[in-house]
């Protein structure tokens, strides 16, 4: 008798066991789902730009404020902004010249290297951004200047970016 007992206990703890195993995996297939479905929406993978709100900056970068500085003048937003973080150089070259595509900024020229310089032209500005691979962290320095009858007109006008 007692062996029938003890073989029944086990049966219903196997049972049991294999229950509560089929619900966890349910259960993650359900969390999966909902992410899928867009149910929980995924973090953002940009940020903006300081007071730039057309240049997009990658998550991980954090910005050195000290380093920064944004001025306004005539309605034309111009600064550096300096952001440092553990991200790979050679996607954050290739995430800016994306992202500035789609922000309707027009690539003039790059340079790719260790540090690596990209050139963008908008309207009535220019921005270049700089990408240094440091030891442990890769720098991104964005400048932002106004494209008037300065540098950016003389350059222009002589054709040395068409």
């Amino acid at each position: 008798m007692k062996q029938i007992r003890d073989a029944k206990f086990s049966k219903n703890l196997w049972t049991a066991l294999f229950l509560v195993l089929a619900l966890i995996l349910v259960s993650g297939c359900a969390s999966t789902l909902e992410k899928e479905e867009g149910m929980a929406p995924p973090p953002p993978e940009t940020q903006v730009a300081g007071d730039f709100h057309d240049i997009q900056v990658p998550m991980g970068l954090s910005l050195k404020a000290k380093e920064s500085f944004v001025i306004s003048a005539n309605g034309v937003i111009s600064g550096v902004l300096v952001y440092t973080g553990r991200v790979e150089p050679e996607s954050s070259v290739r995430f800016f010249e994306n992202s500035m595509k789609n922000d309707a900024w027009a690539r003039v020229s790059s340079l790719k290297s260790k540090r690596s310089m990209l050139l963008f032209k908008k309207e009535n500005r220019w921005a270049v951004i700089q990408v240094a691979a440091g030891k442990f962290n890769t720098e991104v320095t964005i400048w932002v200047a106004p494209a008037g009858q300065g540098m950016g007109g003389a350059i222009e006008s002589q054709g040395l970016f068409k």
